[in-house]
């Protein structure tokens, strides 16, 4: 017996090479969008001043870089950092973030952003996901940077510290006082 062979016939499909880089073409860089966020926590006379350096301020630095953008002032005034929820610019900001409007925010420092370690962390941490920067001029820290988060927690529970020991020691100057006498807070002991 004789066997037949049937050869299928293969299909071949033709990828074509990549073209060629052309080093002659440079790459379009993308300025970055940076927005800036100002907070005063009084409404008082002279903190508004503060406000509207720092608005003025930030406008400058931005626009005065070739490599960013301005994607907006941020500002809340007469607002508390201990709480970002009733601090309505701060959240713009954080959702302009989310909807990719903003490629890094720059702010005077960690407790202008905010003062509750919580939250600064989980929006801090809800920004990195999307690679977006924050910037803490006083303090030198990038969020980015792999020391970041620690930083600003460390720097953020020094600050709490810090409010937490004069309020102790007024109390102290409050409760020595009544007596009538005139103690100062650098006189109280248990200061």
């Amino acid at each position: 017996m004789m066997q037949t062979a049937t050869a299928k016939k293969k299909s071949i499909s033709v990828i074509p090479s990549k073209p060629e880089y052309d080093r002659s073409i440079k790459s379009q860089f993308k300025a970055l969008r940076v927005a800036a966020y100002c907070r005063v926590s009084t409404t008082l006379e002279q903190q508004e001043t503060s406000y509207e350096a720092q608005a003025s301020y930030y406008t400058e630095k931005i626009k005065s870089n070739p490599n960013w953008k301005l994607a907006g002032i941020y500002a809340d005034d007469g607002k508390s950092a201990t709480n970002t929820k009733k601090r309505d610019d701060f959240n713009a900001m954080i959702e302009d973030c989310m909807a990719g409007k903003i490629d890094m925010i720059i702010t005077k420092s960690v407790s202008r952003f905010a003062r509750n370690t919580v939250d600064s962390l989980q929006n801090i941490r809800k920004l990195k996901e999307k690679n977006i920067a924050v910037f803490f001029e006083k303090e030198g820290v990038n969020t980015l940077e792999s020391t970041g988060e620690l930083l600003i927690t460390v720097n953020l529970q020094n600050k709490t510290t810090i409010i937490l020991q004069d309020k102790i020691r007024r109390k102290c100057v409050v409760s020595c006082n009544r007596d009538g006498s005139k103690f100062r807070v650098a006189d109280c002991i248990c200061a």
